[in-house]
């Protein structure tokens, strides 16, 4: 748990974004580790989108340049015995428009095409193409 503390590990979020909606993710996520034998959560931030490659700097502490996100996201997995099940979340690096959580989520099919990543690779498509909502109440 340590190593989430490392500098190397954070980037600079919006307030409202962090301490709002965000928060509200990571709940649910604690939530979520109690219904399932195991959750896969992979969180992770991006510089810039296709529509806008340039890259925001902020500056640290020591004055050294940071990349400022244009948006976060998660993409999770759920095993309970042996059938699995996914969702993801993307916020942009903003004000949040939406109250609710389930307004931001998609399928991790989705955040795999917006993203470029592939996650959760030895997992079936059709599991990633599809969000079974009574599984992520």
């Amino acid at each position: 748990n340590q190593t989430t503390f490392y500098f190397t590990n954070m980037t600079p979020q919006l307030g409202t974004l962090n301490q709002g909606i965000w928060e509200k993710l990571e709940s649910k996520v604690r939530d979520w580790t109690r219904q399932c034998d195991t959750l896969y959560v992979v969180t992770g931030a991006m510089p810039t989108v296709s529509q806008d490659d340039a890259v925001t700097y902020t500056y640290d502490n020591n004055n050294s340049k940071v990349a400022v996100p244009k948006y976060y996201f998660k993409a999770l997995l759920k095993r309970k015995k042996n059938t699995f099940s996914s969702i993801a979340f993307k916020f942009n690096n903003a004000y949040p428009v939406f109250p609710n959580v389930s307004q931001y989520q998609m399928t991790v099919t989705d955040l795999e095409k917006l993203t470029g990543f592939r996650f959760f690779p030895k997992i079936d498509a059709s599991v990633k193409e599809k969000i079974v909502d009574k599984d992520w109440k």
